[in-house]
């Protein structure tokens, strides 16, 4: 998670987090079981079935699910920009008299798809990974986790 989105999603409430986290969700699922699963060869399309599943499910929150959505964001982000076309342009115009050459990253339609499921798929990771963060704060402070002025008998004073 980029260091501003961790700090713009720290100041929002857990549960709002987990709110945002359920839509996205539905989003994602729907786009994966609509036009990217079709598209895709296994390993990573059992892995992506089993996201939409766990979203199904409403079952986000886990390490699991976590571990799925990393592996399949990165490999449709590999995906895509294998989707991309490179193509050497050059200047054929008469007033032209040094030769300009220079290149264009056309954008497939696979690739243009691919890019905006990878942009859903981040920002559920983000949000997941918000609240599974929070999640293990909890357990950390009711475990009886003590500040660091507690811990260190030299700065009671």
């Amino acid at each position: 998670m980029s260091g501003g989105r961790a700090a713009d999603l720290a100041e929002v409430p857990v549960e709002t987090l987990a709110l945002r986290a359920l839509a996205q969700g539905r989003t994602v699922a729907s786009v994966l079981q609509g036009t990217i699963i079709p598209m895709l060869h296994r390993p990573v399309k059992a892995q992506a079935i089993a996201i939409a599943d766990s979203i199904d499910r409403r079952e986000l929150f886990n390490t699991g699910f976590q571990a799925d959505l990393r592996d399949v964001t990165e490999v449709l982000t590999d995906e895509m920009h294998s989707h991309l076309v490179t193509e050497t342009m050059w200047s054929d115009h008469d007033c032209d008299v040094t030769g300009s050459i220079w290149t264009e990253t056309i954008w497939t339609d696979e690739a243009i798809a691919l890019a905006q499921i990878c942009g859903a798929l981040s920002q559920l990771r983000d949000l997941v990974d918000a609240v599974i963060d929070w999640r293990d704060l909890s357990r950390l402070l009711a475990g009886g986790l003590r500040s660091a002025d507690d811990a260190d008998p030299i700065s009671r004073g």
